[in-house]
């Protein structure tokens, strides 16, 4: 009779830890391509307590960002801290994600405010659920994801020998590309230099602009970007304006635009 009391006052206690604590991880895709981004939440519940740690977010293959937390109370009443974080995989697979353990400390009801809080302070853990995200490979010899475009601009098409000409490459889209330096510029018979780069975080415009010289007329080559459209599940490209650049006494300063 005792061991069944027992038994009944412990499943009791549990199922009050249960209800008054607990850690969800809830994601916003369960399948996703290498180097896509998706979000994961991390949802810790909790009554009355003296400490709590939350686990650190560490998952092999992936590429994660803390991106941002909050403190509020949920319907029932509990304590919820929320942090958002951004997964990218390296690699392809079936992943668990979950099963992850916060660490708890509170003080029993035995405690009184003269006592020895060390001695009435209960430690214990509760652990997450989980979840399968599935990480599909890209088609061959691509490695953009996101959907993109590229465009160009030259200040002039004509010059003189020894004068330089603008050229400027703008990259606008959103996806696993941030910068342009994936593009490289190589121009027979002129030499090329950096001199301003910039980007746009929030519109997700990145942009160069060269100066280019040169002793005799040149073409500037066509640039390419080949991504996959993660909506609709297939390659594409954006190509910027190829350039005949015309060396000689005449000079027109129209701009031209792709």
């Amino acid at each position: 009779m005792i061991k069944i009391f027992f038994l009944l006052f412990t499943l009791m206690a549990v199922n009050a830890l249960a209800n008054d604590y607990f850690l969800n991880v809830q994601v916003d895709k369960k399948s996703v391509f290498i180097g896509e981004k998706c979000h994961l939440k991390l949802l810790f519940h909790y009554a009355d307590l003296e400490d709590y740690e939350l686990p650190e977010m560490k998952m092999k293959d992936f590429d994660i960002q803390e991106l941002n937390s909050s403190d509020y109370k949920d319907a029932k009443g509990l304590f919820v801290e929320e942090v958002n974080y951004a997964l990218i995989a390296r690699s392809s697979g079936t992943f668990e994600l979950g099963n992850l353990n916060a660490n708890i400390e509170k003080l029993t009801k035995a405690y009184k405010h003269f006592n020895n809080r060390s001695k009435y302070t209960q430690k214990f853990s509760v652990k997450s659920n989980s979840l399968i995200l599935e990480v599909k490979k890209l088609p061959q010899d691509i490695t953009a994801i996101g959907n993109y475009r590229i465009t160009s601009e030259v200040n002039t098409t004509q010059t003189e020998v020894g004068k330089p000409i603008l050229f400027t490459l703008t990259l606008q889209g959103v996806g696993n590309i941030k910068n342009l330096d994936f593009l490289i510029l190589h121009i027979k018979h002129a030499t090329s230099y950096l001199i301003m780069s910039s980007k746009n975080s929030t519109k997700h415009i990145y942009t160069k602009t060269f100066k280019i010289v040169a002793n005799e007329s040149y073409k500037i080559p066509s640039l390419e970007l080949r991504y996959f459209d993660t909506e609709l599940g297939i390659v594409k490209s954006s190509k910027s304006m190829q350039y005949s650049i015309y060396i000689g006494e005449k000079t027109d300063k129209q701009v031209h635009k792709s």
